[in-house]
C-alpha cells in the first residue's frame, strides 16, 4: 500500500464481541462485521473523512441479507511515515437466511483527504447459515 492509498485491509464476520471469525451461525443470530481499515501517510498528513458501506450477502440466493450499513468517520491529520490503521466494528442482528446459504460481507470504503480521493473494496471469507 502506498503513502496515498486508504483501503480496507480485511473484513469478516466474528462472533459477537471477539476477534474470532465464523464458519457457521444459526440463521438470525447476532454477529460482529470487523473491518481493518489502513490510510496511507501522505493521506492521513492532511486529515480526512470516510464511509465505509458493509454489506451481507447471500452467495447462494444473489441477495443481500438485512440492509447496507454506513459508517462515517474522521481521521485528524498527523504528519509522519506511519501508517494509520484501525478497525471498524459493525453488530448484525436482524437477518435471515435459508439453512446451508452461503453468505459472505462485501465492505466499501470511501475516504477524502482535500483534494484526493480513495476507494477500496473487499469481500470476507464465505460463512454459513444454519437452522
Amino acid at each position: 500500500m502506498g503513502q496515498w492509498d486508504a483501503s480496507v485491509k480485511l473484513v469478516y464476520a466474528a462472533e459477537p464481541t471477539t476477534n474470532f471469525a465464523i464458519d457457521d451461525i444459526k440463521s438470525g443470530d447476532p454477529f460482529d462485521i470487523r473491518a481493518d481499515i489502513e490510510v496511507g501517510s501522505g493521506l492521513r498528513s492532511f486529515g480526512g473523512n470516510y464511509t465505509l458501506y458493509l454489506t451481507v450477502r447471500n452467495r447462494t440466493t444473489g441477495l443481500s441479507v438485512g440492509p447496507t450499513l454506513s459508517k462515517a468517520g474522521t481521521v485528524a491529520g498527523v504528519t509522519g511515515t506511519v501508517p494509520y490503521t484501525y478497525t471498524e466494528v459493525e453488530r448484525i442482528s436482524a437477518w435471515t437466511a435459508a439453512d446451508g446459504d452461503a453468505l459472505d460481507v462485501l465492505a466499501v470504503l470511501r475516504f477524502t483527504a482535500g483534494g484526493n480521493n480513495d476507494y477500496s473494496q473487499v469481500s470476507s471469507p464465505a460463512f454459513i447459515a444454519v437452522t
